[in-house]
């Protein structure tokens, strides 16, 4: 018994480890997100550490195994009223979830990261996905 309970201790602290992006992935009970038919699930986070390193995710899922996923997530930073393209990654995959991870380091000012793409479903039939990440402002220390 003792060596099943550590064994499920160690599995649960790997599963902790190995996916960075779905601790992010929590979207808040009163958020609005719009109805997909072919898509269960899309959201883009964003967390920048206090020495400055962004970590930008993107999460989709499909509503149907044997789906085609394709993202780019852009990571954007605020000048005055608008915002300017820091950078971008995309990812594509025969998959019914797609996670994409990518880090950056930034400077001070305010960021955000927009997720855009599309699934196909098994038939071939394909909707367009968006997401937008929360704004976070970082001042160096």
């Amino acid at each position: 018994m003792k060596k099943l309970r550590i064994l499920a201790m160690i599995l649960v602290g790997i599963m902790v480890i190995a996916i960075p992006c779905a601790a992010f992935a929590a979207v808040k009970d009163d958020a609005v997100s719009p109805l997909y038919l072919y898509t269960r699930r899309v959201n883009a986070t964003l967390a920048i550490s206090d020495s400055g390193a962004a970590t930008c995710c993107g999460f989709v899922q499909a509503s149907q195994s044997g789906s085609s996923i394709s993202v780019t997530i852009t990571l954007y930073r605020q000048s005055g009223t608008s915002w300017s393209k820091v950078t971008s990654w995309s990812a594509s995959d025969d998959a019914q979830i797609l996670e994409i991870e990518k880090n950056r380091h930034v400077s001070a000012g305010t960021y955000k990261v927009e997720l855009t793409g599309s699934v196909t479903n098994p038939e071939g039939k394909k909707e367009s996905i968006s997401a937008t990440s929360a704004q976070i402002t970082y001042s160096k220390k």
